[in-house]
């Protein structure tokens, strides 16, 4: 009977011991993860721009952190790149950035970008340098 409740006592610990690693294990793949962008254009808004952003899981932290504090970050170098995190609207609709007196240059249902390139590049050699020249009707 005591070998029974001796091997009973020795599960016990095993099975707790294995809970307790598990719980570690869990708690370690649970801590947030830390990614550093640098080495790029990051733009926070339309008019700043930063060295370095600090995202958590995702969600941007930080900017313009001191790298030293954050060692154990992936490190993700932009090799100069730009970068607009979040949803900045980095787009711009030609047409309705229209300047008065322009040149308007219509390409038709054109839709391969060499051949618009080409089109409004023709166009461009016949004005003044200098002169506002604006593309329409192309479908990219």
């Amino acid at each position: 009977m005591a070998k029974i409740l001796n091997n009973k006592k020795r599960i016990s610990l095993l099975l707790l011991s294995l809970m307790m690693i598990v719980t570690v294990c869990s708690f370690n793949s649970m801590s947030p993860k830390l990614t550093l962008f640098n080495n790029g254009t990051i733009y926070i808004d339309a008019d700043n721009k930063v060295n370095n952003l600090l995202v958590k899981d995702g969600i941007v932290v930080g900017y313009d952190v001191d790298p030293q504090k954050y060692q154990n970050a992936e490190i993700i170098d932009l090799n100069g790149a730009a970068a607009y995190p979040g949803f900045i609207d980095s787009h711009v609709h030609l047409i309705s950035m229209a300047v008065a007196g322009s040149i308007l240059v219509p390409t038709g249902e054109e839709t391969d970008p060499t051949k618009i390139a080409t089109i409004v590049g023709d166009r461009c050699k016949k004005v003044s340098r200098g002169t506002p020249v604006m593309a329409h009707g192309f479908v990219l």
